[in-house]
């Protein structure tokens, strides 16, 4: 609700797109998500993309067990959507601003000439995992708009 909205409002947002753990702090972190997401009272808040927010209280509130937030300013991992790494355009390295080179790269997409060099190094050979331009030609971008509430 607005109060946890407000307690938390100053804090980073946490990528819940890579998670890294034991096994057993994984499935105790799924667990966790799965208890909260599956609750009936959460269901009117359900949308695309609510796993973050989640993430997010669980992560700033200490609810996951040995849990450690890592600055994107740092962290070997890079979430492109944050635009805090930056992409070399002829080498294709993903780097952090202490200008380390990460070790992975999260949200790839978001840069089209990196996402294309990716497919055509590390995918070409593999059978449908080079996305076909073709395949979404009848759907139709907009901008700024919640397909989920209209």
């Amino acid at each position: 609700g607005e109060a946890k909205r407000r307690k938390l409002a100053s804090k980073p947002i946490v990528c819940s797109g890579v998670s890294i753990a034991t096994f057993e702090e994984g499935r105790l972190y799924a667990a966790q998500m799965a208890e909260v997401v599956s609750d009936a009272q959460f269901a009117p808040c359900e949308r695309n993309g609510v796993d973050q927010g989640v993430h997010n209280v669980l992560m700033h509130e200490n609810e996951v067990k040995h849990a450690v937030i890592v600055s994107q300013r740092t962290a070997l991992v890079a979430n492109l959507q944050a635009k805090v790494a930056s992409v070399d355009p002829r080498s294709h390295k993903v780097a952090n601003p202490r200008g380390d080179v990460v070790s992975v790269v999260h949200q790839y997409d978001r840069f089209p000439n990196l996402a294309a060099f990716y497919y055509e190094t590390y995918a070409r050979s593999i059978p449908g995992a080079v996305p076909d331009a073709s395949a979404c030609a009848s759907y139709e971008v907009r901008n700024d708009v919640d397909a989920f509430k209209g």
